[in-house]
């Protein structure tokens, strides 16, 4: 079995974030992971001195298709409906190392 992860684009979650988290929302569990993605992101970046990605998994019957949210609807329903949120790992950070390597290049 195959594990297929998602690049998603830092700003596309930063405006995802902006729109969908307030104090009369109550975060779901996602929303969680994506924060921490974001802090890790920073962390490794910092840490490294490397641009880094942020990955999650995608659910099974996704895993042939590549559905890296373009905006903060899709952002939206990408977090509710295509990642798997059942698997130990919540997110993946990658170095970015060339364009054309984005969705290959992953390491938890």
């Amino acid at each position: 079995m195959n594990d297929n992860y998602c690049y998603v684009d830092e700003k596309v979650l930063d405006s995802y974030i902006k729109k969908y988290f307030n104090k009369e929302n109550l975060l779901i569990g996602s929303d969680y992971e994506v924060l921490c993605a974001l802090l890790i992101r920073l962390f490794c970046e910092d840490l490294y001195k490397l641009d880094c990605l942020i990955s999650f998994k995608l659910k099974q019957k996704y895993t042939k298709e590549q559905v890296s949210p373009k905006n903060q609807e899709e952002c939206k329903f990408f977090f509710k409906n295509i990642v798997d949120n059942d698997t130990p790992v919540d997110f993946a950070v990658s170095p970015l190392v060339t364009f054309n390597q984005k969705r290959n290049t992953i390491f938890a």
